[in-house]
């Protein structure tokens, strides 16, 4: 069981983004391989929320919302090992 800690638009190194999308299922429909594209996909989302195992990034959704009325979840992805498993 993994004790994940959540974090709301903490800033995020995009190797470590690239690397986490290439192992999602989101993987052949993001552009993980190109740094500069997956860097304005991550800073022109206005919500970010990460999970994270320790220092290992395991989820994230990517939003762009007015925070009152509309919210667009663009990316919503889960390491591929750690879907389907009991987190509390």
């Amino acid at each position: 069981m993994a004790n994940l800690i959540y974090k709301i638009n903490e800033p995020l190194n995009i190797k470590i983004a690239s690397q986490f999308y290439s192992q999602s299922t989101l993987s052949t429909q993001r552009p993980s391989d190109y740094l500069d594209a997956m860097q304005q996909m991550l800073s022109c989302a206005n919500l970010i929320v990460t999970a994270w195992d320790g220092d290992r990034l395991v989820g994230i959704s990517r939003t762009m919302t007015d925070f009152c009325y509309v919210a667009y979840l663009a990316d919503i992805a889960v390491h591929r090992s750690y879907q389907n498993i009991d987190i509390e």
